[in-house]
């Protein structure tokens, strides 16, 4: 038979068991430091190499329940906690590509949560500036 997958944003469960699933199968796998189960840490050249590439995890008891394989995108793994940190990499890149944003140009975002911190982080890590506006 075929697997149906549905792919949701851990950001956006709407089922606290499903979220405590995530927790406990992420929970043995953020190890303190130096810890490394299952062989070598990937060590990146840059925050922003960090971004993406978040791992897909089985939430047993929906897919149980369903019948269907449920997956969540464990989003929350990004450097910086969010799904908007890949958002912020495409903003950004695109426009230093195509010249509306200069080195050490200044980005202004109006936001009160993780779009922010997104773009603050890839700002930084790319040679611009970012005022967050409150």
């Amino acid at each position: 038979s075929t697997i149906r997958a549905v792919w949701i944003c851990c950001s956006a469960f709407v089922s606290g068991a499903a979220a405590y699933q995530v927790y406990a199968f992420m929970r043995p796998r953020l190890m303190p430091r130096g810890h490394t189960p299952g062989g070598p840490v990937k060590v990146h050249r840059s925050i922003l190499d960090a971004i993406g590439n978040t791992p897909l995890i089985r939430l047993n008891s929906l897919s149980d329940a369903t019948g269907c394989e449920i997956l969540g995108k464990a989003e929350f793994l990004n450097p910086g906690g969010s799904v908007k940190d890949r958002v912020a990499l495409q903003i950004v890149t695109e426009a230093l590509a195509d010249g509306r944003l200069k080195p050490n140009g200044l980005v202004t975002e109006g936001t009160v949560g993780s779009t922010g911190v997104s773009l603050a982080m890839v700002t930084a890590a790319l040679g611009c500036r970012c005022h967050v506006v409150m």
